[in-house]
């Protein structure tokens, strides 16, 4: 894979993506939190045979996860094949290998709410915003 010359925020209304406690070991648990331009907060693309996986800046480790919670490893799981799902709105849903779409665990967008892959609901909390950030 080649370096992607791009980071992307990954957020939910005011709430971004990030790896609690700016952890960097596998397993570390994927959040919500108020944005704070942490590269913890900041994520890479890579397009893999048809598939995209996400990558943690901060830790380098992919976003990966089960109807649980949401974390960061490096295993090459199913489940770290994200596909993307465009809609009208400007939204993005994420779909893992699994067909199991991020979510927020509870519907509560907060700092420090708890994310979740779960069967498509239709919900806004399944709906993303993606900003690019320069990468040097």
């Amino acid at each position: 894979m080649s370096m992607p010359t791009m980071m992307w925020c990954i957020r939910f209304r005011r709430q971004i993506i990030r790896t609690f406690n700016k952890a960097n070991e596998s397993g570390a648990e994927i959040g919500l939190y108020k944005k704070n331009g942490d590269t913890n907060q900041k994520f890479f693309l890579y397009n893999v045979n048809g598939f995209t996986i996400i990558n943690n800046v901060w830790a380098q480790k992919t976003m990966n996860g089960t109807t649980q919670k949401v974390y960061q490893d490096y295993r090459e799981y199913e489940a770290e094949k994200m596909r993307f799902q465009y809609n009208n709105d400007g939204t993005v849903c994420i779909i893992n290998g699994d067909g199991l779409y991020l979510d927020i665990k509870d519907g509560q967008a907060v700092s420090g709410a708890h994310l979740i892959f779960a069967p498509k609901s239709g919900s806004s909390t399944q709906k993303w915003v993606f900003t690019a950030q320069t990468y040097s």
